[in-house]
């Protein structure tokens, strides 16, 4: 599990910066051989030689515990859990332990589950028996915003599999209960990424947004991160976008391809920034709704810059989130 969701379960000992603790419990199913794809930002990557680029995942290790173990606290620590997430990475093993265990925590905890799945080891029967388990929400670890760009750092994996992937899930699950994960920052353009929003609202599937960071030992452990600023526009277009409020069309870009301007009215650009909404991480939701899956520091470090908030920012937040968006063109009143 993730090492802020050891804690929470007290197998790890720590503190949360302002006191932000996640609402999801992030489990991973592990195996000795560990994943078999290589994605350039990725610590479990396998290079050519078939060694895993370094041992973490999002920066950060990720302890071993028994499933008996992990269960017996989630049931322990359940009043203050809103979801639990079981994700996989690209190995087959997992086909069936993954259903098998969302049955089993949805049996012990009535926890919400959702299912962070691998198109590489999945097809629909497969899709239909995760959703049979009890699983509620269904992810999809798409990262890259167009296909030149997952060819670019996630060969030999297919991104027609993985759309298609999208499709089928979207069918089995329902509306608005799957989601693809994109990554910000791995050498696609706003325009891309704005692409990618509108197709995926079109057919009622969530983008969750993550802001690239190094993995030390990856084969992009070398390369910058995307800019503040350029990450907070990404989320208010993706947010207007969403909601209906721009169309795809509406948004500009400047001679390097960054987002520009939006045409909308200011007052409701400025409004919709202070409610401090689009930048909230993007997750599964809680049983009774709002933020379940928070994902403290997935993209940053404590003490940094927030890039998606794990909370509603609040008022001593959006005067710097106004800030890092900068007034050009985007109808900002600072």
């Amino acid at each position: 599990m993730s090492l802020a969701s050891a804690m929470v379960l007290r197998f790890e000992s720590g503190r949360f910066y302002r006191d932000v603790r996640p609402g999801c419990v992030n489990l991973m199913l592990a195996y000795p051989e560990g994943c078999s794809a290589s994605c350039r930002y990725c610590g479990l990557a396998r290079d050519g030689d078939g060694r895993r680029a370094a041992d973490t995942f999002i920066r950060v290790t990720w302890p071993i515990y028994p499933t008996e173990s992990v269960i017996a606290r989630l049931a322990k620590y359940r009043k203050r859990l809103d979801r639990v997430c079981i994700s996989e990475t690209a190995n087959g093993r997992g086909r069936e332990h993954l259903p098998e265990l969302a049955r089993e925590i949805r049996g012990q905890t009535d926890l919400p589950v959702s299912a962070l799945i691998a198109p590489t080891v999945t097809d629909k029967l497969r899709l239909e028996s995760i959703f049979r388990s009890g699983a509620d929400h269904l992810g999809i670890g798409l990262d890259a915003a167009s296909e030149k760009v997952f060819e670019k750092t996630r060969r030999p994996l297919s991104w027609e599999r993985y759309v298609r992937t999208v499709r089928e899930a979207r069918e089995v699950f329902g509306p608005n209960r799957v989601n693809c994960h994109v990554i910000v920052g791995i050498g696609e353009t706003d325009g891309e990424l704005v692409e990618l929003f509108a197709d995926l609202a079109a057919i009622e599937v969530q983008a969750y947004l993550f802001c690239f960071y190094p993995e030390p030992g990856s084969a992009f452990g070398g390369r910058r991160r995307p800019s503040v600023r350029r990450f907070r526009r990404i989320q208010l277009a993706k947010h207007l976008l969403e909601q209906g409020k721009i169309r795809p069309e509406e948004i500009s870009y400047n001679q390097h391809g960054g987002i520009a301007g939006l045409s909308a009215d200011p007052a409701l650009i400025s409004d919709t920034v202070g409610t401090g909404m689009p930048f909230v991480t993007n997750g599964c939701p809680a049983s009774g709704g709002g933020i379940g899956c928070n994902r403290p520091f997935a993209s940053y470090r404590p003490g940094e810059p927030f890039r998606d908030y794990p909370f509603v920012p609040g008022p001593e937040d959006i005067p710097r989130v106004r800030r890092e968006l900068g007034p050009e063109g985007l109808g900002i009143a600072l």
